[in-house]
């Protein structure tokens, strides 16, 4: 129930009054109908008075002649006006002429008795409101005259079990059918290009539906709470608008089983069937090239899904907190993975990355706790932060030759993780300081670094307190900032002769390091680089080193002496 339900039974009074002030009185009152003129024309009107409601001006069967005389002259009578009827709660049945062309807002609201009623040809709009809460209505007929159904038409119309919408119809407006729960089932006509915001929301008992190709823009919660929907079949082609993340347009749509998509969509929207928690299976058609942001989002019944080759792009959140799913398969045609695409899928296994992937979005794997592998493919140049936080039974992992960054917590909470191998030759950004990569890797004991790496990045592996040891090949000419900080299993490091500076806070917290070697190539020793090495004895500084930052050794408290060559020329 959205909010503008819970305050609308004292809105229509407000309205009611407000429609009061805007004439004094009925220009006519005919065989008890009441009428407004207007040139050569008539409108059927709201019964002005300061003495009594409305609700008692009519009762049983209503007959609307289609002209009426007054003062000599006919009128045609056209239009029924604004609340003409609303509140008439013992209306039985009303016939209305066909020289009639419009029905204006409320104009039949709160009809609770009304059971029938027939729109004549001519009319061409439906107003908001025009038949709120008529809720003994079964059945009504709308004519191929009419191109729009606005805003609350036919909401609270909860007797109404079947409605046929003419193909001149273009667009559904909001709320158009909100609370119609005996609606089995209702076609939407292919001229339609746009459903309102909460359009057939709560209509429980409506059990498919079919979005023809014509449809453009779907609002938010379109089809919330239609709890009896089993069967949706998607054909709109070029639908860019299907509600958001927040008002998802199937929310609450618990039994949705199956999912047709049609031959010739070309784009799944964003948050097309986020939170369809009842969807199984699904199969993307060859003519999809994109996945949208969110748009399986929450589907946790689903456990397999095959992405074909027409998709280049899976948006952010497209799989995420999708639990049930096993495994994927990412086709090459797909160069990015977006922003958090399978967050959340505890229940994945494995998945291949293709070669046409170059990036990995931030959290796109992140709580893939069930996730025991993955090959980042040489493709890939950087993964984003959180890309694999929390997948826990994560055992080894390989960063490729191509990588060139590693955002913050990359592999944060990789509780498994056993092996790295480390091949990016020209990795320059791998987390920060206080988002290390492989933050809580607690397992990680075996580090491999391959002969190609140029440089150990700032902070790369950061807080890695299970290290035992690692070997730093030959090609590695600089040690960054924090590199290995807080690394308090590390009991011995060779640092090879071709590098030639160890960054501030290098080993900043390794209390087991008790020895080093540095080798004659280093020319100046960071601040903070060893501080903190409680463990460490003594310590080697080679004649090559000119310079040694503040806190160097710092809280080395086991260092019982330490030769500073004459090369030194500034600490």
């Amino acid at each position: 129930m959205t909010a503008k339900r819970l305050y609308f039974t004292s809105l229509l009074t407000i309205l009611f009054l407000m429609a009061e002030s805007k004439a004094s009185a009925y220009d006519a009152k005919i065989n008890g109908i009441y009428y407004n003129f207007f040139g050569t024309v008539a409108e059927v009107t709201y019964r002005f008075s300061d003495t009594s409601s409305n609700s008692s001006t009519y009762s049983g069967n209503v007959v609307i002649p289609a002209s009426v005389t007054y003062n000599g002259k006919t009128y045609s009578v056209t239009s029924i006006g604004y609340s003409a009827f609303g509140g008439c709660s013992g209306l039985a049945s009303i016939t209305i002429p066909e020289s009639v062309t419009s029905i204006s807002s409320y104009a039949f609201s709160y009809c609770s008795g009304l059971t029938s009623i027939t729109i004549p040809e001519g009319v061409t709009s439906i107003g908001h409101y025009a038949f709120y809460n008529c809720s003994a209505m079964t059945s009504i007929t709308i004519p191929e005259s009419v191109t729009s159904i606005g805003d609350d038409a036919f909401t609270g119309c909860s007797g109404l079990t079947s409605i046929t919408i003419p193909e001149s119809v273009t667009s559904i407006g909001d709320e158009a059918f909100t609370g119609c729960s005996g609606l089995t089932s209702i076609t939407i006509p292919e001229s339609v290009t746009s459903i309102g915001h909460y359009a057939f929301y709560n209509c429980s008992a409506m059990t498919s539906i079919t979005i023809p190709e014509s449809v453009t823009s779907i609002g938010n919660l379109a089809f919330n709470g239609c709890s009896g929907l089993a069967e949706v079949y998607f054909n709109a082609t070029n639908c860019t608008t299907m509600g958001s993340s927040y008002y998802p347009v199937f929310n609450k749509c618990t039994s949705l089983a199956t999912l047709n998509i049609g031959d010739n969509v070309q784009n799944i929207p964003a948050c097309a069937f986020s939170g369809c928690s009842g969807l199984t299976s699904i199969t993307i058609p060859e003519s999809v090239t994109s996945i949208g942001d969110g748009a399986f989002d929450g589907c946790s019944g689903l456990t397999s899904i095959t992405i074909p080759v027409s998709v280049t792009s899976i948006g952010s959140y497209a799989f995420s907190r999708c639990s049930g799913l096993t495994s994927i398969t990412i086709p090459e045609s797909v160069t990015s993975i977006g922003y958090g695409a399978f967050s959340g899928c505890s229940g994945l296994t494995s998945i291949t990355i293709p070669v046409s992937v170059t990036s990995i979005g931030s959290y796109a794997f992140r709580g893939c706790s069930g996730l025991t592998s993955i090959s980042i493919p040489e493709s890939v140049t950087s993964i984003g932060s959180d890309a694999f936080s929390g997948c826990s039974g994560l055992t080894s992992v390989t960063i490729p030759v191509s990588v060139t960054s590693i955002d913050d917590y990359a592999f944060h909470g990789c509780s498994g993780l056993t092996e790295v191998y480390f091949n990016a030759t020209n990795c320059t950004t791998m987390g920060g300081s206080f988002y290390p990569v492989f933050n809580n890797c607690t397992s990680l004991a075996t580090l491999n670094i391959g002969d190609n790496v140029q440089n150990i990045p700032a902070c790369a592996f950061s807080g890695c307190s299970g290290l035992t040891s690692i070997t730093i090949p030959e090609s590695v000419t600089s040690i960054g900032d924090e590199a290995f900080t807080g690394c308090s299993g590390l009991t011995s490091i060779t640092i090879p002769e071709s590098v030639t500076s160890i960054g501030s806070s290098a080993f900043g917290g390794c209390s087991g390091l008790t020895s080093i070697t540095i080798p004659e190539s280093v020319t100046s020793i960071g601040s903070y680089a060893f501080s903190r090495c409680s463990g460490l004895t003594s310590i080697t500084i080679p004649v090559s080193v000119t310079s040694i930052g503040e806190r160097a050794f710092s809280g080395c408290s086991g260092l019982t002496s330490i030769t500073i060559p004459e090369s030194v020329t500034s600490i």
